[in-house]
């Protein structure tokens, strides 16, 4: 081993992964293949690549744990990192990046001490019919640079609920209508990348109160592997939005395949610069601290990036003016490695029983580091650059990219999760997975009379059992709807939290005098997505209420009347907004029932409360349009009528089975408060009429 360099080991500063080696098959006996980890590597961005064997037409989970022995239980604590991942044949890889769009949040490994693994085989997909799915543009092979739109073509006899695009088994931002993902290819490496689509399609529409069992489909698509190619590449930053109200610095950092001079232009909603800097060099790193030209203080918000550069003909150096280290994450001094030839290999994680003889582990400087480096001129010029529906593709050349580029970023989702104080948001859903069986709410225990039950839905009191069907597409819905609020276009929300399945029950929403939480107290826009019913009868008391139906974690039903919500609190993060998307939440004469007894959930601080007075459809589509209205600025109440009405007319004209009811949305709230936006509102006020809204979104 190399003498004279201070000696450290990979669990120093370098991040330390390790690999479980067993798959758990779950219930799956007639497996074709020894499923099994096939490889495990570390991306140049660390994130973890899994590979394993694989069957066709399986479903995969993949779990982490931080340690192999929990202290508290001494075993291993499995955490769920993503579900409902399609086998893409013999063989299946996808990469942990962290999960920012479920609450609690799971970090990109990068930023986790250590991190083990295992691969659930949890069934295969429910539906005869699976989809097709294909990426059309570009084609493998293709060498691409800027902004590139890569689209998907999926197609299904069934209703295609979910399109996803992955990069390197990294998962990106969901795309309004599915079919095209705008790519910003200078937010990654050069080099070499492979991309596939994820479709998932389902046989029916999801949410009537007594259903019938609805089918999924799965399909990835082939592999394509591309080439990106940018004088601009790397582009990253600490946060992808940041509050300067906080006193926190945003650093904004970049590779050039050349010296270059380069310039960073800070811009906000509206396009406006607002910061701008210049230097020159290989690199770029520059520490914004959320104020504006001549140090003016300017709001919280959502800004772009606009990095534009051009070759100076000056040797390559990734020091020089205004620049910093490719690789200088961790402060001053780094650890590399350094093969037998006394060669600098790039930074990799390497699982136990690799073989590192002959590497020698070693902290050190930029300057150490490029004195072992040759200087480089790029100064060639390149192939040349063609438009094509706003996105660039490199012509031909493989070399490395030196026509002058311009790139505003981020377009690709955040690895350290997404920060903004334009509001927050909290989500609470049931899937119920294995569906629910429940009597009916009961309208009191006077004894010694047995007790007698409510009806539900316009049916007549029964002792029978009732079925509720899975929900299984609240899923998408949800993950569409979390996704767009932080991807924001006028603005961009955070999530509070987003618990689903078992990690929330009645304790959770119920308000404080039957010794609940009330939970969505602590967001500014909260959604609430179960079965609801609502009352045939009264109870004793001479009220109808609707009901929630809610499952705990060993399918025992809980009812939760609407009346008992608490909804509405003040502050920067009050409650001013709810939504549930629950079946008949809103029904006008439980609704009326309980208004004229003082039982509606929402108190004077609550702006405005949004749900169905029928049964409603859990469209997948739904939640995306649902957050895509709003963050583009478009009143609250006209989100959800466009929403119900784009996804429930696209579903319906693609032959879907079941959708034969009329759907009718209600909002109410003070007049003052139904014009609503997520960025443009106004207090309740008394004194202006207390409106009830109705409008039908959906007849078959």
């Amino acid at each position: 081993m190399e003498t004279g360099k201070p000696m450290k080991t990979i669990a120093g500063k370098l991040l330390c992964v390790s690999f479980i080696s067993t798959i758990f098959l779950g219930n799956l006996v007639n497996a074709q293949n020894d499923t099994d980890f096939t490889s495990a590597n570390a991306t140049p961005e660390k994130a973890i690549q899994l590979y394993w064997n694989s069957n066709t037409n399986e479903l995969y989970e993949i779990d982490y744990a931080d340690s192999l022995i929990d202290t508290n239980t001494g075993a291993t604590t499995w955490n769920t990192l993503y579900t409902d991942f399609p086998s893409q044949g013999t063989n299946t890889f996808i990469a942990d990046c962290g999960n920012y769009d479920i609450s609690p949040e799971i970090v990109h490994p990068r930023l986790s001490p250590m991190r083990f693994y295992r691969v659930v085989l949890t069934g295969n997909p429910t539906s005869p019919t699976n989809p097709t799915v294909i990426i059309t543009s570009p084609t493998n092979g293709a060498t691409l640079s800027g902004d590139v739109v890569f689209s998907v073509s999926a197609t299904s006899p069934e209703l295609i609920t979910d399109v996803l695009l992955y990069i390197d088994g990294e998962q990106q931002w969901r795309t309004f209508g599915g079919t095209n993902f705008i790519v910003n290819t200078c937010e990654w490496l050069n080099g070499s990348h492979t991309i596939f689509a994820i479709a998932k399609s389902q046989s029916g529409i999801d949410g009537f109160t007594f259903g019938t069992s609805v089918t999924y489909g799965y399909a990835t698509s082939p592999l394509i592997n591309v080439t990106f190619n940018n004088l601009i590449s790397e582009v990253d930053f600490s946060q992808p939005y940041f509050e300067p109200s906080l006193a926190e610095t945003q650093q904004v950092t970049a590779q050039f395949a050349a010296n270059c001079n380069w310039t960073l232009k800070i811009q906000n909603v509206n396009s406006n610069t607002v910061r701008h800097t210049s230097g020159s060099g290989g690199s770029m790193s520059f520490n914004w601290d959320g104020t504006g030209d001549g140090e003016t203080n300017i709001p919280d918000g959502v800004y772009s990036y606009v990095i534009a550069a051009q070759t100076n003909g000056l040797p390559l150096s990734r020091g020089g003016s205004g620049g910093m280290m490719a690789m200088s994450d961790f402060g001053s001094t780094q650890s590399y490695v350094v093969d037998d030839s006394g060669n600098v290999v790039p930074l990799a994680l390497y699982p136990p029983g690799f073989d590192t003889t002959g590497f020698t582990i070693f902290d050190a400087t930029a300057s150490d580091i490029q004195s072992l480096r040759p200087e480089q001129n790029l100064s060639t010029s390149s192939a040349a650059m063609t438009s094509q529906s706003g996105a660039y593709f490199a012509s031909s050349s493989p070399q490395a990219a030196t026509s002058p580029q311009s790139t505003r970023a981020p377009k690709r989702k955040p690895r350290v999760g997404v920060k903004n104080s334009s509001g927050t948001f909290g989500i609470c859903y049931n899937t119920y997975p294995y569906g629910a069986f429940s009597q009916e709410p009961r309208t009191g225990w006077p004894y010694p009379v047995q007790p007698q039950f409510v009806g539900l839905s316009g049916n007549p009191p029964s002792t029978a059992y009732h079925y509720f069907t899975p929900l299984k597409t609240m899923q998408p819905e949800v993950d569409g709807f979390s996704q767009c609020m932080k991807i924001g276009y006028v603005g961009s929300y955070k999530p509070a939290f987003i618990k689903a399945d078992g990690q929330w029950g009645p304790q959770d929403i119920e308000k404080s005098s039957l010794g609940g939480s009330s939970i969505f107290n602590t967001c500014n826009f909260g959604l609430l997505c179960t079965h609801g019913v609502y009352a045939t009868h009264a109870e004793d008391d001479n009220i109808k209420y609707t009901y929630f139906l809610l499952n705990n974690p060993n399918q025992a039903s809980h009812y939760v009347r609407l009346s008992d919500l608490d909804l509405g609190s003040t502050g920067q993060d009050g409650l001013r907004w709810f939504t549930t998307l629950a079946c008949s939440i809103l029904n006008p004469s439980d609704v009326t029932s309980m208004a004229n007894n003082g039982r509606l959930p929402d108190n004077a601080n609550l702006h405005l409360l949004l749900g169905s007075t029928t049964e409603n459809y859990q469209s997948p589509l739904l939640g995306a349009y649902y957050a895509t209205n709003m963050v583009w600025g478009t009143s609250i109440w006209q989100s959800l009528q466009n929403a119900a009405t784009t996804a429930y007319k696209e579903e319906h004209d693609r032959g879907m089975l079941g959708m034969t009811i009329t759907v009718t949305f209600r909002v109410m709230g003070y007049q003052s408060c139904i014009g609503d936006t997520l960025f443009q509102y106004n207090d309740p006020d008394p004194n202006t009429p207390y409106e009830i809204i109705d409008q039908t979104v959906f007849t078959p």
